[in-house]
């Protein structure tokens, strides 16, 4: 039986964000409230790469703990943590890493105040 190979190699020493095997897919994690949002983004992103949603600042932080990713989609309006606010605590935890971040507006939902 062959060995199963890790989806990713470790980080770097100088702690840039892991590389997929040749061959595997990159993780994605896309934070979004809006289970719409998320269905939507993990079908048109799931041919490409492994895509983990979830649905809260909160939640998404918790999934770095335990997984590492290639890219991180995140709304900007959320309740609780938003967009802005989780990004800024991913930057403070992880702050030699290279990952990209990618905010995105909601296009039809507007904040309550």
């Amino acid at each position: 039986m062959a060995a199963v190979q890790p989806a990713f190699r470790p980080s770097g020493k100088d702690g840039s964000a892991a590389l997929p095997e040749r061959g595997a897919k990159a993780k994605i994690l896309v934070i979004d409230d809006d289970e719409r949002n998320l269905v939507a983004i993990r079908s048109t992103l799931e041919d490409l790469a492994e895509v983990v949603l979830a649905s809260s600042g909160e939640e998404g932080l918790r999934a770095l703990l335990h997984e590492d990713f290639a890219v991180i989609l995140l709304d900007v309006i959320m309740p609780g943590l938003d967009g802005y606010e989780t990004a800024k605590l991913i930057r403070r935890r992880e702050s030699r890493k290279e990952r990209r971040s990618c905010f995105y507006p909601p296009s039809t939902r507007t904040r309550r105040i």
